[in-house]
């Protein structure tokens, strides 16, 4: 009997982390051994290779500015493993989730012994529980973000979605959703629901028609950047949205770079779709609301500065997209020097990462490496010949040799990026440096 936190997180991680099979046969069952709390959720389901988490971020805070209760799921962590089920903003507690584990785990048992192959992985696990617990709490909506992919992804199951957004779209976890943007983009779609409106963000070209071409199969009305809604940055932290019933200007944003704007304006749209569809607000109110409440948003981890001495950013740049957004955003600064440490799991791109930064001419590059998770490693810079830029194995130390360099340096930044595990270790790093300064 699962009894303390610890033992019921030991019970989660000891699930497999990937089953051969990509099926919802195993949530499904799983799920429906629970009494299907999906069915009792509003849900709107958040796919894409990157924008995900800012996107919920900023829907959590519009839709809490209307009273609404809000679920959020959302991977990795950054803290603690808690943070990835949340409702209006404050994590599970210990208590319901070993409450959860105690429900959902006999029944795991079960499939274990009759149908071994049935057996939930460890993120069906975890994606039965956030159904579970938001269905208890009663929330009035719940964002839940995709592990991977759209078709083939756990969430993906038959629950009350009210809408489908599609973030972005690029290259990233390729074993799993195929080798090229148009075999990623086949499997994205497949999160699109019938007669469900489809909120779609900055996407390639080259994919456009597959997004569109589903619509029609499934008789989804989409909405496009560019297309039905646009914005445009005014400096460094403002910008303008319209669509054709709003025009909002100098929306502020507490969160930095051009993406996280783009990020801001598809979660204005979706939530306009929304109140359009399900609620009556005057539209006067819906602005102000808009306004208020995207200047609130946070989400740690994305160009967030974590220190003011020297000038500090942290961002999970985790991908050859992310970091190609990461560096466009840092150019708008306008900073002479860039001071960045970047490492990445062995499993990414990350040669063409490397390359994407040392096409700017003013980033000085550090690569270094962290700990392992599981089975998956860090990738190894330590060839200087391969890479020209300096590597530190120590990601402290590496950290620690970029601070002195850019303290030293006026209209420098120093810029940490690269896999979410290695930014979670880092932001502790850094605040526990500046409680001590």
């Amino acid at each position: 009997m699962i009894e303390t936190y610890e033992s019921a997180l030991a019970y989660i991680h000891s699930r497999p982390r990937i089953k051969k099979e990509a099926t919802q046969k195993r949530i499904n069952q799983l799920l429906k051994l629970l009494g299907n709390p999906q069915k009792d959720l509003k849900v709107i389901h958040i796919v894409g290779t990157n924008g995900k988490g800012s996107v919920v971020a900023y829907l959590n805070e519009l839709f809490q500015g209307i009273d609404f209760q809000v679920g959020e799921f959302t991977s990795p962590f950054m803290i603690n493993f808690n943070e990835r089920i949340r409702i209006n903003g404050n994590s599970i507690s210990n208590e319901d989730l070993v409450k959860l584990i105690q429900k959902i785990k006999p029944l795991v048992d079960k499939i274990d012994k009759e149908k071994p192959e049935m057996g939930p992985s460890e993120f069906e696990l975890i994606t039965a529980m956030m159904y579970l617990y938001f269905a208890s709490k009663n929330v009035d909506i719940a964002l839940v973000e995709a592990g991977i992919g759209g078709q083939s992804d756990s969430t993906n199951v038959n629950d009350n979605a009210v809408m489908t957004i599609i973030t972005t779209i690029g290259m990233d976890h390729m074993k799993i959703l195929g080798n090229n943007i148009k075999l990623i983009a086949n499997d994205k779609v497949g999160m699109m629901r019938s007669k469900i409106p489809t909120i779609v963000g900055a996407i390639p070209d080259e994919v456009k028609s597959i997004i569109y071409q589903r619509g029609v199969v499934v008789n989804s009305p989409i909405y496009k950047i560019n297309d039905n809604f646009y914005f445009k940055q005014l400096d460094k932290n403002k910008f303008n949205f319209r669509n054709d019933s709003l025009v909002i200007s100098k929306i502020e944003t507490s969160m930095l770079g051009n993406f996280e704007m783009e990020d801001a304006a598809v979660a204005i749209e979706a939530f306009w779709v929304f109140v359009e569809q399900h609620l009556t607000f005057k539209k006067q109110d819906v602005i102000r609301n808009i306004k208020s409440r995207i200047k609130l948003t946070n989400w740690i981890g994305r160009m967030e500065l974590i220190s003011n001495s020297p000038v500090t950013i942290i961002d999970g740049a985790h991908n050859v997209p992310a970091i190609t957004q990461l560096l466009n955003s840092l150019m708008q600064l306008n900073y002479d020097t860039i001071y960045l440490v970047m490492a990445i799991f062995a499993d990414k791109q990350y040669d063409k990462m490397v390359e994407i930064v040392q096409k700017t001419s003013n980033v000085k590059l550090t690569l270094t490496r962290f700990n392992q998770n599981g089975t998956r490693l860090s990738a190894d810079f330590s060839d200087n010949n391969q890479y020209r830029a300096d590597f530190i194995k120590d990601w402290k130390q590496a950290i620690i040799a970029n601070q002195i360099e850019s303290s030293s340096k006026k209209h420098s930044v120093l810029v940490i990026t690269g896999s979410l595990l290695f930014i979670s270790e880092v932001r502790n790093f850094l605040l526990k440096q500046n409680l001590n300064k």
